[in-house]
């Protein structure tokens, strides 16, 4: 009870000090409270939407089944519509996120990130040494096979398409919010 009442001060804004003094406590006792309470929505919402994520990966799997024999006699929309099954498939299960590259160099790895190395410290010698042995170790690697033409656009998608995404949208931001119920406490 405390520590709902003490999230619900600070998501209005108050200070850790204004909701001790409500709550009758210390600021300390109230930033704990407050850090308790969001780690019970985290663990709910994150239940919550692996619950949903399942429901979601279920459905796909149904829709592909009942658009599978269309799409092998070359049904265009039917194929269309396996393609964006497919996408949204991988979405959910973060098949398309960015992943770390691991390259080898002579000294060892060198991990490639969207993060920047700090190399603040290095004497100028030092950064052309590094710049040297990466720029021999990249000519050494094979050259990339030639990208084939882009896919065609997919159609858009139908108002009945459109309406079940919003619909997940909904379910997904009552999650995220722990309002899935309905209640408001």
């Amino acid at each position: 009870m405390r520590q709902g009442k003490a999230l619900e001060l600070r998501i209005a804004g108050g200070s850790y000090r204004r909701i001790g003094a409500t709550i009758g406590c210390s600021a300390m006792r109230a930033w704990r409270a407050v850090t308790r309470a969001l780690d019970a929505v985290v663990a709910t919402n994150a239940a919550s939407i692996e619950k949903l994520r399942t429901l979601e990966l279920a459905r796909c799997d149904e829709l592909q089944v009942a658009l599978w024999p269309n799409a092998l006699r070359a049904d265009a929309e039917a194929v269309r519509a396996i393609l964006r099954v497919m996408a949204r498939r991988a979405a959910l299960l973060g098949l398309d996120a960015v992943v770390a590259q691991r390259l080898e160099l002579k000294r060892g790895p060198l991990v490639m990130t969207r993060e920047n190395e700090d190399l603040s410290g290095l004497t100028t010698e030092q950064l052309e040494a590094k710049l040297g042995e990466l720029g021999e170790y990249l000519k050494s690697l094979p050259r990339a096979p030639q990208v084939p033409e882009p896919a065609p656009e997919l159609a858009p998608l139908s108002p009945e398409e459109q309406a079940l995404t919003d619909y997940a949208k909904v379910l997904a931001e009552r999650a995220s919010s722990g309002n899935g119920s309905g209640s408001t406490h």
